[in-house]
């Protein structure tokens, strides 16, 4: 049976937020695709303009010495033209570049959280959950339970969780530290009682300002993936490789509410409010170095 599901971001009125839709879509393979095929046409235009270019100079001096001003005036203005257009592009070139930089730094390293969780010292409460073989698995509904991961995060990184529910009703999701001593949390699930509706909360305990939405269905039985990407600028949250929810502003705006509030509110964490087995809890370092508080 499928469910159109919800999103929660739990944001601060400072920031603006932004729902990604069907028309809305990252796609990195066609992006990378156009510019390589760019960049290989560029090899061998570029060099093609620049030697037309050339002549075309050459050619204007020529009517310029015949005085042919009518003919130069026409050359002089194509031949504007071209270089304003080669300037332009070696512009875009050079900032292109800079940014294929920026964003194929090589990543810090990805930590398998779920390796590290001690039930009896992370689990809240700790009789709600257990460890099935290397998985996460809480095994019984009500009052939010959750497991504070022994790391802390970075300024910025990816904090990806792989699970799933033999029945829906709740969500799921991330809980995070807004670096201002408190947590925000970020979930998925069935939009049970919400009208089946995707929805995003802009401030703390006021239900009048959820923002509903539906792009995407979570099913019982199945497992999801959903990835929040955290950066000083904002983030987004992708649920099985679609993005539904960008905020931005600074994270450190974000708050929860009384059922998301971690007791480790410095950690990272993860929630639930039904038995849900999590398969993968890992985080990618983008920029600086978590720290990890327990050694596997």
């Amino acid at each position: 049976m499928k469910h159109f599901p919800f999103t929660i971001c739990i944001l601060a009125f400072s920031g603006s937020l932004a729902f990604a839709n069907d028309e809305f879509q990252e796609t990195p393979k066609l992006d990378a695709l156009r510019d390589k095929f760019e960049q290989e046409a560029n090899k061998i235009l570029r060099p093609l303009e620049i030697k037309y270019l050339t002549a075309l100079r050459n050619l204007q001096e020529e009517y310029q010495k015949e005085g042919n001003l009518e003919a130069v005036l026409m050359i002089k203005g194509e031949a504007d033209r071209l270089e304003r257009q080669l300037k332009k592009a070696a512009a875009k070139t050079t900032s292109s570049s800079a940014s294929v930089s920026k964003s194929t730094a090589p990543r810090g390293r990805t930590v398998n959280l779920a390796e590290l969780v001690v039930i009896e010292e992370d689990a809240h409460p700790a009789s709600k959950w257990q460890m099935n073989g290397k998985l996460v698995e809480c095994t019984q509904m009500h009052a939010v339970p959750k497991v504070y991961l022994p790391y802390i995060p970075p300024e910025e990184y990816d904090f990806r969780i792989q699970w799933a529910q033999p029945n829906l009703r709740h969500s799921v999701g991330h809980l995070l530290p807004n670096g201002d001593g408190g947590n925000y949390y970020c979930g998925v699930g069935p939009g049970h009682a919400r009208g089946d509706k995707t929805y995003v909360r802009l401030d703390e305990g006021q239900d009048a300002n959820y923002k509903q939405h539906a792009n995407f269905t979570v099913e019982a039985n199945t497992k999801h993936e959903s990835v929040l990407k955290v950066r000083k600028d904002g983030l987004r949250f992708f649920v099985d490789g679609k993005l539904v929810c960008e905020y931005r502003g600074d994270p450190n705006k974000l708050v929860t509410d009384v059922w998301h509030r971690s007791k480790k509110p410095e950690q990272l964490g993860i929630y639930c409010d039904d038995p849900t087995l999590f398969s993968v809890i890992e985080v990618t370092e983008i920029t600086g170095k978590g720290k990890i508080l327990r050694k596997k």
